[in-house]
């Protein structure tokens, strides 16, 4: 057993710091090191072992209710089985040598808790970055909006097409148009014209056809730099074997996360049975040890054994109310065991019902198809006996 220091016989100072040493996420207030303080350092240890423990708050103690409260931390300190005896009186009277003990095993208690709580944060942490990057890699896919930027080519495609038709058509126009000119400009030739004015109407026909040309050559080069750009857009977009291939892709990482997620409720829930195993353990050597060593004192008069069978009392009650806990986890696991039971007949019922419905669609198909053979068979036949009897 670890002896306080030599100074703290009188002083509860010690005592207090050391318990006030954990950080349990509280604001600390100064306050004077008496038996009020002592009592809500170690019942604020208490609370952090076992959280369904009744304690009073810790920041509601003073000397008027200290009592009560020394009562209540004696009682809470059996039933998490501290190996370190300690009563009431030893709180408010500040009996230091024998608080002292009971606030190293407590501190010590809580410090190992918060270590494995803190192991279990960076697994977590990892995983759940994990499941972040593969959300964010089916993002990055974007697939939605490549199908979406698909369509509005599509649409766009065909916006020109028809632009390309109907400026089709109008060349079309034009062509007859000049194809008139020249046969007027033929004609006036062929009826001696006069050359000059002639030469003046051919003059002007051919600096309009120019300007034509060089608009037409204009419009031509924005049409043909835009049909480039839709057709570089067009190539940009996956085709339909790419699209099956990122559907394959999503599918095998939606697959991988449900993996994972099922391997970490897995790992919590069995590191959540080893916990509760390991603390039933503790508890159960810590009340070994402690009858162990106090079994012969309290035996040896009335008020000791009266005293061990109240504490025993208070072990079972405990007992009894983790007992209730477990069955009560037990049954609600039998409940979901039995709904997933239901849920998997009513699945492989339908599975059967399909396969049924799929071997007679296949049945059905094979009958469909031997018909069809036959009737062209007797069709081809038919067709030979008419063409016999043209013949004769």
């Amino acid at each position: 057993m670890a002896e306080p220091p030599s100074d703290s016989s009188s002083q509860p100072k010690p005592v207090i710091d050391l318990l006030e040493s954990i950080d349990l996420g509280r604001t600390r207030r100064p306050r004077p090191p008496d038996a009020a303080a002592l009592a809500a350092g170690l019942s604020r240890c208490i609370r952090a072992v076992d959280p369904e423990l009744s304690l009073p708050p810790p920041e509601t103690l003073t000397q008027d209710n200290i009592r009560e409260a020394s009562h209540g931390v004696e009682e809470a300190l059996k039933l998490i089985n501290c190996p370190h005896p300690l009563q009431a009186s030893d709180i408010y009277n500040l009996e230091v040598r024998n608080v002292y003990p009971v606030a190293q095993w407590l501190v010590n208690h809580v410090r190992m808790r918060n270590g494995v709580m803190g192991d279990e944060k960076p697994m977590r942490m990892h995983i759940l970055e994990e499941m972040q990057l593969l959300h964010e890699k089916i993002r990055a896919a974007r697939v939605d909006s490549v199908v979406h930027r698909l369509m509005l080519l599509m649409e766009s495609l065909k916006v020109l097409e028809k632009k390309e038709l109907d400026l089709q058509s109008d060349y079309t126009a034009k062509k007859s148009d000049l194809e008139a000119k020249i046969i007027h400009l033929e004609e006036k030739i062929s009826n001696d014209c006069d050359s000059k004015s002639l030469h003046d109407d051919l003059d002007h026909c051919i600096s309009m056809s120019l300007e034509k040309l060089h608009l037409a050559k204009k419009e031509l080069a924005a049409r043909l730099r835009m049909v480039l750009s839709v057709k570089r857009q067009l190539e940009d977009v996956p085709s339909q074997s790419e699209l099956i291939q990122y559907e394959r892709r999503f599918s095998e990482l939606n697959m991988n996360i449900e993996e994972i997620h099922r391997q970490t409720r897995k790992y919590y829930a069995t590191y959540n049975a080893l916990l509760d195993i390991k603390e039933l353990m503790l508890k159960e050597t810590s009340l070994l040890n402690s009858l162990n060593s106090q079994f012969q004192d309290a035996i040896s008069d009335t008020a000791g054994r009266l005293k061990l069978i109240d504490s025993m009392e208070g072990i079972l009650k405990g007992i009894k109310q983790k007992l209730e806990k477990v069955q009560d986890g037990i049954q609600a696991d039998q409940r979901v065991c039995k709904t997933l039971r239901e849920k998997y007949a009513a699945a492989a019922a339908r599975q059967r019902r399909g396969s049924s419905l799929l071997k007679a669609l296949q049945e059905e198909i094979t009958r469909n198809q031997r018909l069809k053979n036959e009737l062209q068979s007797r069709n081809a036949a038919t067709l030979c006996e008419v063409e016999v009897i043209g013949s004769l």
